[in-house]
């Protein structure tokens, strides 16, 4: 079921899906839990026409069909009792920091197609692109504001074999320094997201800088803060990496770097 607010005469809705997380967790007639978004991974053969065992697979997924109709439906049935509607998404792939999934085009895209006025999706630990699909904002990844990895020790084995499968990407680092957080440099980047509703239910999206500290803390970036240049420089980057024609301006909020998410040409 959404969550519901009321503010300035407008009712906004805010419905959560989960696709990353152990069996068991989701929901049931008989019990509680999280709402299901599950994907099934498929590999196929680059090429059908040859035989070469042992190649590098074509990645696939797919929604199933059952939890991508109750999606739909809710998200449906939720933005038409709502003026404005927030669909966030707990998924993506964590061990390779910047790249984005085929699912999680697809069903972002797709909850705005159903009602969604915004997509705010998570589980990465890094900040990924912004995209306005159909003048609505996607932000497929919003990083972490509060850290605190204390139980999620990989071990030097564990970090070699991560870095030599993904390479420049890969998640973990060993950083003595930042005890708390055992991820790559880039992924310290993150953000606030800024969506303000206007009466007739339209939004502006924006996104306000911040760092993380080793401490587990997060500082918001002033504009005249090398380090909100460089946070905003990356999600610029990110966007157009994953092809989206978003374009940026920055502004100032509240003393803050604000980052203006528009339509490109």
């Amino acid at each position: 079921r959404p969550a519901i607010v009321e503010r300035n005469g407008l009712t906004i809705a805010f419905l959560g899906f989960c696709s990353v997380y152990p069996v068991g967790y989701e929901a049931r007639p008989s019990r509680p839990g999280l709402a299901p978004l599950r994907v099934r991974t498929f590999y196929a053969d680059p090429d059908p026409n040859f035989w070469e065992p042992g190649i590098d697979p074509v990645v696939t997924t797919a929604a199933m069909p059952e939890d991508l109709e109750r999606f739909r439906r809710v998200v449906s049935e939720t933005r038409a009792g709502a003026d404005f509607l927030v669909v966030a998404c707990h998924w993506g792939y964590s061990s390779w920091v910047e790249a984005l999934q085929e699912y999680e085009l697809e069903l972002a895209r797709d909850a705005v197609v159903h009602g969604a006025d915004a997509v705010v999706c998570h589980h990465h630990h890094s900040l990924r692109g912004i995209e306005l699909y159909r003048g609505k904002p996607i932000y497929y990844g919003l990083g972490a504001l509060i850290h605190h990895f204390v139980s999620l020790t990989p071990s030097a084995e564990e970090r070699a074999a991560r870095q030599a499968r993904f390479g420049e990407r890969s998640s973990y680092v060993e950083d003595e320094s930042f005890p708390l957080f055992p991820f790559r440099a880039d992924a310290r980047r993150t953000g606030v997201a800024t969506i303000d509703v206007a009466p007739d239910g339209t939004a502006a999206a924006g996104l306000v800088p911040a760092m993380m500290l080793a401490d587990g803390s997060t500082e918001p970036l002033r504009p005249d803060d090398p380090r909100a240049d460089e946070v905003a420089g990356y999600v610029e980057r990110m966007s157009r990496e994953s092809g989206f024609a978003t374009t940026f301006a920055r502004s100032e909020r509240d003393g803050w770097l604000l980052l203006e998410a528009r339509e490109g040409a």
